[in-house]
């Protein structure tokens, strides 16, 4: 009988099982008191309801979170097992985080497993609130369907990828319209500009690069003065007047990260700010910080390419304003929007007189009493899902 023979892929899982295994017994060995600590106050800590087995799980999810902390060799681990999975070939990378497993499309970009398919329903039902509300105070409503980079593109699945999406966003969107909802469909823009969608995007994060927020502020601008005449100086927004500084392949994003570099190449990233005078007050609300300055002293909270799109915006922020103390249109905005805004917003502040933006995972007020009590002369709404169904990849 013929002996089965080690393949070259076999050996190398076998050494990583190895390696992970050794790394792990060396943190237990190292970080014994933290974990042990983690496990006991997970246990102790559960509510007073839960029966013994609820405790014990309370206690080792705090266990696993620990090991995940103090992981000896933590970035060296991910870089081997993302080498492992490229020496196999395979696209779904399976993360410590089931919800954030990621999927190498065709086109060698990098975006999270999704199994489900979407209903826009709520987000319609909410929109017509909010746009309600608006009218009650004469505020101007403009929703945008923002882009998205996930396993809902077919064409670019892997084959052996089991899942297949439905979506009734053209329905909605079609109520919407009928319902005198205003829709700005970024999708709709990069078809009209013969666009390839993913060259938008960072090809190892879910985010738009720097140049595709200051493509969708344009789209933005040229809506809100057709529909609303609001008066947007679009020379502002001229990427001609904007100072770019170029980084090569030193940004590993948010999927990147949970792949290790060794499984994909770092992505490009710039550095997009005005070339011309600006001058603006930040406040934050949750952080009572206030900052008054041009450009660079306001929105960028960490100036390092190191940080990658983390440069925009920085921050789990409920509420900030930025008023702009250069001439303006006068105009007064709120934008509802998530992490994608914080390369939108920027660009856009430059042209009003003022902008609220409000990131409804963290807001916990009501956004229609919000704008009912500071009456915006407009009220962007940039996200395609509601307070009430959060999306956990958007962040």
């Amino acid at each position: 009988m013929k002996k089965p023979r080690a393949s070259y892929k076999h050996i190398v899982a076998i050494l990583f099982c190895g390696f992970a295994f050794l790394c792990g017994l060396m943190t237990v060995v190292i970080y014994r008191v933290e974990l042990f600590d983690g496990l006991y106050r997970g246990y102790i800590k559960s509510p007073e309801d839960s029966n013994i087995f609820e405790k014990i799980s309370n206690g080792l999810n705090r266990f696993g979170d620990k090991m995940n902390e103090y992981f000896v060799f933590h970035d060296m681990s991910i870089n081997a097992y993302g080498a492992v999975q490229k020496g196999m070939d395979k696209h779904l990378i399976d993360d410590a985080d089931p919800k954030r497993n990621v999927v190498k499309l065709n086109n060698d970009y990098l975006t999270f497993r999704e199994t489900e398919s979407t209903d826009y329903t709520e987000l319609r039902d909410y929109v017509f609130e909010i746009k309600e509300r608006c009218d009650a105070v004469g505020a101007d409503f403009l929703y945008v369907k923002r882009l998205e980079k996930s396993t809902k593109d077919i064409d670019c699945l892997p084959d052996f990828y089991p899942y297949r999406f439905t979506s009734n966003f053209p329905q909605i969107k079609n109520d919407m319209v009928q319902g005198g909802i205003n829709v700005l469909d970024l999708y709709d823009a990069v078809e009209a500009e013969s666009l390839e969608k993913y060259s938008l995007f960072y090809r190892t994060d879910h985010h738009w690069k720097t140049e595709t927020g200051l493509w969708a502020a344009n789209l933005i601008a040229d809506k809100l003065n057709e529909d609303y005449q609001m008066g947007i100086d679009k020379a502002k927004l001229d990427i001609s007047d904007y100072i770019i500084e170029e980084y090569d392949q030193c940004f590993l994003g948010s999927q990147g990260i949970r792949t290790g570099e060794w499984f994909t190449e770092r992505d490009d990233f710039h550095v997009i700010y005005p070339g011309y005078k600006t001058n603006m007050i930040l406040k934050v609300r949750n952080k009572e910080k206030e900052i008054t300055g041009d450009f660079s002293q306001t929105i960028f909270g960490n100036y390092s390419y190191d940080d990658g799109y983390d440069m925009y915006l920085t921050g789990k922020n409920d509420l900030l304003s930025l008023t702009n103390l250069e001439p303006n249109n006068g105009k007064y905005a709120v934008c509802v929007s998530d992490s994608f805004g914080n390369t939108v917003i920027p660009f856009l502040a430059q042209t009003f007189e003022r902008i609220d933006n409000i990131d409804l995972r963290y807001f916990e007020n009501d956004l229609g009493a919000y704008i009912e009590e500071n009456k915006p002369d407009v009220v962007i709404y940039m996200l395609n899902w509601t307070n009430s169904v959060l999306n956990e990849e958007a962040y």
